[in-house]
């Protein structure tokens, strides 16, 4: 009886297993859900990449814009030294902001507006090099001190000292800004004949400078506020009475992806001064462009300028 019963269970067992049809039903649901996984961990991982590129874009922008603004808002300051019939006299009353939509002559790459001379502009058609110069008096307070607790240029580095009437030293920071080859943002400081990139992946940068009208009262003191943007070029050469009136500054910066987040060719986008440009081809390699392109913009008010015609 034993032996009877344990052979109608092992045949119970055997009636209890999967037929291969069932097998395979189950094998195809099995696959249809690992399929379903696999999806989305692809398509959330395209989309944390795209979200990636995308901080990654906000990020460069903001350093880029953060850091013109800080010394373009600088521009032309400096300590007060006496009054006049008109106001305030300043230690340092040389150029305060200059540009050149193509870059600077060769003559003048290694001269100093702040020391008086007049830079010259390059005479080609222009190009992504655009400049803009600022100068102003460097500190303690509106730059990175040096170990001496004398002002820097815009790298860091320690500018020649200067005097004043009563023989003390002062500092006038002479910053350049503008692409490199790689498409990074750089300075060149009047303390380094060697310039720094400070923010890469910058596809464009360019500026529009504010002009105001003269004051009708005195016609060599500018306005407070800006009544037309213009280029470089248009505002005139280092000379023109146009760059004493400017009062405000538009900087534009054309930022790209690090890396291809896009699944084609990038689109045509305008540059800065609304040029469409047609990505096609990525570096030396030739491959195809998929990085994203944007632009972002930023203005900024010379207080100093205004301020002086306030006075």
């Amino acid at each position: 009886m034993n032996t009877h019963h344990a052979f109608h269970g092992r045949a119970g067992l055997r009636q209890a297993g999967l037929t291969l049809v069932e097998l395979l039903v189950a094998m195809v649901v099995g696959l249809s859900v690992i399929g379903a996984g696999l999806a989305m961990y692809v398509s959330s991982g395209a989309s944390s990449s795209a979200s990636s590129q995308i901080t990654q874009m906000s990020e460069d922008a903001n350093t880029a814009l953060s850091v013109l603004r800080t010394h373009v808002a600088m521009a032309g300051y400096s300590r007060p030294i006496g009054t006049t019939s008109t106001g305030l006299t300043k230690l340092y009353a040389g150029p305060a902001i200059f540009g050149c939509q193509n870059g600077l002559s060769t003559a003048s790459k290694s001269q100093l507006m702040s020391a008086g001379i007049e830079l010259t502009c390059n005479p080609e058609a222009a190009s992504a090099n655009e400049t803009l110069i600022v100068a102003y008096e460097a500190d303690v307070n509106n730059t990175i001190p040096t170990s001496a607790n004398t002002g820097t240029d815009c790298l860091g580095n320690e500018i020649p000292a200067q005097q004043t009437p009563t023989g003390d030293n002062y500092y006038i920071a002479e910053n350049r800004f503008f692409l490199n080859a790689d498409g990074a943002l750089s300075c060149l400081g009047n303390g380094s004949a060697t310039p720094q990139p400070m923010v890469g992946n910058i596809a464009d940068f360019s500026v529009m400078y504010g002009v105001a009208r003269p004051d009708p009262g005195s016609p060599t003191v500018p306005g407070t506020s800006a009544n037309r943007y213009l280029t470089a070029t248009e505002v005139g050469t280092m000379t023109d009475a146009n760059w004493n009136n400017v009062v405000s500054v538009r900087l534009c910066v054309i930022v790209r992806s690090e890396d291809n987040a896009l699944d084609t060719v990038a689109p045509p986008y305008d540059d800065c001064h609304g040029k469409t440009i047609k990505p096609a081809t990525w570096g030396s390699s030739s491959k195809p462009d998929k990085r994203s392109y944007r632009m972002f913009t930023s203005t900024v008010v010379l207080h100093n300028r205004v301020q002086q015609a306030m006075e």
